[in-house]
């Protein structure tokens, strides 16, 4: 439930084309499922799609941050 509603902020409050850079915070997050690494520059609509379809923490936690 957590994650979906850190999805349904950040489609709220971001432009799906902005580009988040991930944090060290972010990628210490366990499971960690698409292995982001402390720096990387994603986009919110490819951070939504690890969070829900892979079911990614560490994308979730990314969005979050």
């Amino acid at each position: 439930m957590t994650k979906l509603m850190t999805c349904l902020l950040a489609i709220e409050n971001l432009d799906l084309d902005q580009v988040v850079e991930v944090t060290a915070e972010a990628t210490d997050v366990i499971p960690t499922k698409i292995y982001l690494t402390e720096g990387e520059q994603i986009t919110v609509k490819d951070l939504l799609y690890a969070a829900l379809l892979e079911s990614a923490n560490d994308a979730a936690a990314a969005l979050a941050i």
